[in-house]
């Protein structure tokens, strides 16, 4: 969501002095605040960072853009929208397209040409239910912010979430018996370890799975918090960072602490 899609501050601080606030601010935790914290952090960054991590930003500006089209289309109302706008680094530009739009033909005939992470995205005509356009389109960001990573926190970060897309989607497939899955390229694990899971059918080798992978902490009861379970594991990947020993591990962690924060207040 490069350029035209997400806001940059034009602020020029240089990168110790941020760190510098990080290191206060987490300690005071300033994290508790979530989406307002991440955008005050955004805010603060120069454009070398800002590029650094763009992928963390794209992930969470993607997600709010898949809620907009709900809201739009399907479940929700304008106040619902502005909400998330209120929260969000989109730019105006791109709100108002989302403003605007009155059919799911213009999106999918402008959406590859509004956010370049999507501008390789084909979008079929007809699809049988929404959540396989969401697929579709999870599956050809992720995919390109992976390729787009400048260091190996940041690959190994987009890697992680690569696998925690493909547990999410395991599990969808398996739940509501869907024919079709979405398994991406480019995670830590093997597609091939999702695939037989789905051939096989069997919900149990699933939680077998998710048990080990999470290194015990998973039962069939979690099912409901898999999403939080999921955040965790990546908190904790990053947890060797927060000393701040190493700045571009250290502001990823502070990153995903927000997150962390403002889905578990």
């Amino acid at each position: 969501m490069k350029n035209s899609v997400i806001k940059f501050s034009g602020k020029n601080y240089p990168t110790e002095y941020l760190v510098s606030r990080l290191m206060t601010r987490l300690y005071q935790d300033y994290p508790k605040r979530g989406a307002k914290e991440i955008m005050w952090v955004h805010s603060n960054m120069n454009a070398r960072l800002t590029d650094m991590f763009y992928p963390f930003f794209a992930v969470m500006e993607l997600k709010k853009v898949i809620n907009i089209l709900r809201y739009k289309f399907f479940r929700g109302t304008d106040k619902k929208i502005e909400e998330v706008f209120e929260e969000s680094l989109l730019t105006e530009e791109l709100k108002r397209f989302f403003i605007k739009v009155d059919s799911l033909k213009k999106i999918k005939d402008e959406l590859p040409e509004k956010i370049p992470i999507l501008k390789m995205l084909v979008l079929k005509k007809e699809y049988e239910f929404y959540g396989e356009m969401e697929d579709d389109i999870y599956s050809e960001a992720y995919s390109f912010l992976l390729n787009s990573a400048k260091n190996k926190i940041i690959k190994n970060f987009m890697r992680r979430y690569i696998d925690h897309a493909n547990i999410r989607q395991t599990y969808k497939v398996m739940k509501w018996n869907l024919e079709r899955s979405h398994i991406i390229k480019g995670g830590f694990l093997d597609r091939e370890t999702f695939i037989k899971i789905i051939e096989k059918g069997d919900k149990r080798d699933l939680y077998a799975f998710l048990d080990s992978y999470l290194d015990g902490g998973f039962s069939e009861s979690d099912v409901g918090i898999l999403d939080i379970l999921l955040i965790e594991n990546m908190l904790d990947s990053l947890r060797e960072f927060r000393l701040g020993n190493n700045y571009k591990g250290f502001i990823l962690y502070y990153l995903w602490n927000c997150h962390y924060k403002a889905v578990t207040a």
